[in-house]
């Protein structure tokens, strides 16, 4: 039987229409009456009363105009007056009442029924979930082979890991290319294009870029969101960074997931009045960051952009995951970018009362008063472990367990929640199947304000108690989870927070070493982690497994503003040793032009440490890694050191013992089928075809390398726009297996 829907009232509500005071809201049904006797309703309608004559105190309103089933928020109650009201309560009923309890409990009725069935030095606990779960596929998990990004503090990631060392915040000052700090100085209140904020995490050279490598024109480049770039070049490295051709990924089951919010590129382009292009389109929508990746590598596996505010690159990390576990790919790329061009974000979210004023990070600080907005861009690449075995690539860690979820109706629309908080870690290390004990480390949400970090500390603390039941453990005596919250070293990155924070701790585990994170004098009272497992990590530590033979795991969480929650859960990979063949090996590198092919040979021998002790898996990873181009050289070297000799030769202009050659776009390039060294080199270098991997006796693992240096041209919609011709000749991509190209050659 149909019949009509709810009357909703049409009232406008647009931009340019005041609206009208909204009506009272209408008192909620009454629940049913809870069993017990009349001394127990008694009791609740005290509690009741009590805590609305509180709300009356702080709010100045009449409790009997106050409604018990409205959120506090509601009430009109901002992060001051929850303070103000946790401090009254816990006067008033000498029971420890902090913020975090205040959003866990987000309205008079439910305060008071805590209060009433509680015991004082308790919190409500979660309900008890079912022990650690059998997860099909845990016997061959999903793995992390790659990775790449620039973060604040590094071009690159050893760059980054460089300046984590360092210790102290990486924030500076607006660069003067993205706009006029002065001329857009005010009061948001008053101007809504103006701040008084000067300070973030910043990247530099968001206008630089490489079309000809990718086969696009300077005249599209020009229109192509600058986030859009990024991803391109920053999703080819980590392909390079797992021993991946990424021209042999061409028809491949490849999926790609970003976390990406709106484009601030379109909105500088919407302000300056420019005429539009033909190319305006792709180069501004926002699917386009997924879908432009995945067809100049000719993917054919799902290519979806993912907007959950804060949380998003997470969300597409767990995205990935779910791809592969249910067998949608057989490879996928997660990732997350996001940039600051405009001032207009700034003065909105210091409006908001999100920021902090004087540009310093204080997550779990007593002083914290918001966060630095940061920038930047990360991607990994993700593979089933008997997969990357099988391919020969590096695995980074393994991804043990992921999940997400939502706050549902917090305290507001952007309040977090510590329950759902606390149950998407709960569901994430329950999947993952690892004692709670052995988690060493924890990358916080922490966007430093004096709410949200009780509540996610709160969150964290039901988790741990929670995982502990499950497996039949004690509350630890001592913590052992030390808790990051790189927020307050790089700002946050809102939907490339996540993905920041993943390549934090894969850093970690790569060198054995939590970093710390800068904190002020005296952390937040509220934070209630005393004889808990978590600690803040406050400077820099060595990070040493829980007992010997156990593998370093960590935790990452990401919550989003709109109630978007995320959590993963990383474990350190045992790394391989290398067997020598104790045989030279053919080294050989190419790229798009001679100064790109000198670039690339200065970036190996900078990363000599790194390599040298690995003759045949570097070379290995140069012949079947790495894409061939134009410009061409090879040498045959005896040892790390020989080949590292070799590169500073050609460096120097001297040709001794290296074949040089530039090899056509349509050159004959017939298989070779010689088996000398010198042979395969010169005719490598002349465009010949050769079946590398046929070469080795038995195949060494392939191994992260610096990837390909691209050209840094500026490309910026304002460049040249008013002389772009009607029509300009398209580009031929630089190297083979792009978009326009001839086919990849075969895997092998």
């Amino acid at each position: 039987l149909s019949l009509p829907g709810y009357p909703f009232a049409r009232t406008r509500c647009w931009i340019d229409a005041v609206a009208p005071a909204a009506p009272a809201a209408g008192a909620a049904p009454a629940a049913p009456a809870a069993p017990g006797s009349a001394d127990a309703a008694a009791r609740g309608a005290r509690a009741r009363d009590a805590v609305l004559a509180l709300l009356g105190t702080v709010t100045g309103y009449d409790p009997a105009d106050l409604d018990p089933a409205q959120s506090f928020h509601d009430h009109g109650l901002d992060s001051l007056g929850l303070l103000r009201l946790a401090d009254e309560a816990s006067t008033a009923f000498s029971v420890p009442v902090g913020p975090d309890q205040l959003l866990a409990t987000p309205t008079p009725a439910a305060l008071a029924s805590w209060l009433e069935e509680q015991h004082p030095d308790a919190v409500a606990p979660l309900p008890a979930g079912p022990a650690a779960q059998d997860v099909p596929g845990r016997d061959d998990p999903v793995v992390i082979v790659g990775m790449a990004g620039t973060l604040p503090g590094g071009r690159n990631l050893d760059e980054f890991w460089a300046a984590l060392q360092k210790g102290g915040d990486l924030f500076s000052e607006v660069p003067a290319d993205r706009w006029d700090t002065a001329a857009h100085h005010g009061d948001p209140a008053l101007h809504p294009d103006r701040t008084r904020i000067t300070r973030g995490g910043f990247i530099p050279d968001i206008d630089r870029f490489d079309p000809l490598f990718f086969g696009i024109s300077p005249r599209e480049a020009r229109w192509m969101d600058p986030r859009q770039r990024l991803l391109l070049r920053t999703v080819w490295s980590a392909l390079e960074d797992a021993g991946i051709d990424p021209a042999r990924l061409a028809g491949s089951n490849t999926g790609l997931f970003v976390g990406a919010g709106p484009s601030e590129y379109a909105e500088l382009v919407q302000r300056s009045g420019t005429a539009t292009d033909a190319y305006s389109s792709t180069g501004l929508t926002p699917s386009m960051l997924a879908n432009r990746i995945s067809y100049h590598l000719d993917l054919r596996g799902p290519s979806e952009p993912v907007d959950t505010a804060c949380s998003s690159s997470l969300v597409a990390l767990h995205r990935a995951a779910e791809a592969l576990r249910l067998g949608h790919c057989d490879t996928v790329i997660a990732g997350g970018v996001s940039l600051m061009l405009s001032p207009v974000t700034f003065a909105s979210l210091e409006r908001a009362g999100m920021l902090s004023p004087d540009g310093v990070g204080r997550a779990f600080d007593k002083d914290a008063r918001g966060y630095v907005r940061g920038e930047g861009v990360g991607a990994v690449v993700l593979k089933r472990l008997s997969r990357a075995l099988a391919d020969g690539n590096p695995v980074l860690a393994v991804l043990r367990g992921t999940a997400v979820n939502h706050g549902g109706r917090s305290n507001s629309l952007t309040a977090p929640n510590p329950r759902a908080q606390a149950e998407v870690i709960v569901k994430a290390h329950r999947e993952a199947g690892v004692d709670p004990a052995t988690i060493g480390y924890i990358e916080t949400h922490g966007t430093g304000t004096v709410i949200g970090d009780p509540a996610e500390t709160n969150g964290l603390r039901q988790a741990f108690a929670e995982l502990y039941r499950d497996w039949g453990h004690p509350a630890p005596a001592a913590p052992h989870c030390a808790l990051g919250a790189l927020k307050n070293t790089i700002g946050h990155l809102e939907p490339a927070a996540g993905i920041a924070a993943v390549l934090r701790v894969l850093l970690s585990l790569r060198h054995g070493r939590i970093t710390g994170d800068p904190h002020g004098p005296e952390l937040n009272p509220h934070l209630g982690l005393e004889g808990t497992a978590c600690e803040i990590a406050v400077g820099a530590r060595d990070w040493k497994p829980a007992a010997p033979g156990v593998p370093r795991r960590a935790g990452v969480s990401s919550f989003g503003y709109g109630g978007v929650n995320a959590h993963v859960v990383l474990e350190e990979y045992p790394a391989d040793e290398p067997e020598p063949s104790g045989r030279p090996a053919v080294f050989v590198l190419s790229a798009r032009d001679p100064e790109r092919l000198r670039a690339a040979a200065r970036s190996l021998v900078d990363a000599r440490d790194t390599w040298q002790h690995d003759l045949d898996g570097t070379a290995r990873t140069l012949q079947c890694g790495r894409t061939e181009h134009a410009e061409r050289l090879a040498f045959v070297a005896d040892s790390g050191e020989q080949a590292v000799a070799a590169l500073r030769r050609h460096l120097a202009g001297d040709t001794a013992g290296i074949h040089r050659g530039r090899v056509e776009r349509h050159a004959d390039r017939a298989p070779f089928d010689g088996r000398g060294d010198e042979e395969t080199a010169a005719a490598w270098v002349r465009g010949a075809t050769v079946d590398w991997s046929g070469r080795w006796e038995r195949l060494p693992r392939l191994r992260p390398l610096p990837p390909y240096p691209f050209a840094a041209e500026r490309h910026w919609f304002t460049d040249g726009a008013a002389a772009a011709p009607a029509a300009e000749a398209f580009p031929a991509p630089a190297a083979r297996g792009l978009s326009g190209s001839r086919p990849p050659r075969p895997l092998r």
